[in-house]
């Protein structure tokens, strides 16, 4: 068997790693030695009080994130918000005697009455005009026709029976007769 020669250091090929054990980075051992203090700490306080102080850490850390939400969504609110206007109290009238709110217009019974009266007027109207349609279709174009339809009109604008018969140069008693003549027509219809 031939001898083999020994091979020197600078026969070794270079790829091969040097044979000291590589050294860690200090970043590289933090997560073993993080590791090995909670096993430490685990071992002396046992399982049950590390996961309850974790779960009182975790709502700590909880509360604290829902209560930096609501800081923040009360700042941006404050940022939209407009200013408000001042703020002045409105000087307080004296209340007025029982005699004079009852006298007062805006008094329940006022109104009421007024509601009536405008009520009994359309209606007064809306008579009228009937009867002032049936007279239409019976009675041929004339005179009396022409005075049966301004008298209407004007009642229905709302002017008195004086203003009507010295608006059409007539009598007070003939305007009457007429409103009479319009309501029977209404009435035979």
């Amino acid at each position: 068997m031939p001898r083999q020669k020994l091979k020197s250091e600078a026969d070794r090929p270079t790829h091969r790693p040097p044979s000291t054990p590589p050294s860690a980075a200090p970043g590289q051992l933090e997560p073993y030695l993080a590791g090995m203090e909670i096993q430490r700490i685990v071992q002396k306080y046992g399982v049950a009080n590390v996961q309850l102080v974790l779960g009182v850490m975790a709502e700590l850390a909880r509360r604290e994130m829902i209560e930096q939400r609501c800081r923040e969504t009360l700042d941006l609110m404050k940022a939209k918000v407009r200013p408000m206007a001042s703020a002045t109290i409105p000087e307080l009238t004296p209340l007025p005697s029982s005699a004079k709110r009852r006298t007062a217009p805006r008094y329940r019974r006022h109104r009421e009455a007024r509601i009536d009266t405008t009520i009994r007027q359309q209606q007064r109207v809306r008579e009228l005009e009937a009867g002032l349609a049936v007279i239409l279709e019976s009675e041929p174009d004339g005179w009396y026709r022409r005075e049966l339809v301004d008298i209407v009109n004007g009642v229905s604008a709302g002017r008195t029976v004086a203003e009507i018969a010295s608006g059409l140069g007539i009598s007070i008693s003939t305007v009457e007769n007429r409103l009479v003549d319009l309501r029977e027509a209404a009435g035979r219809e």
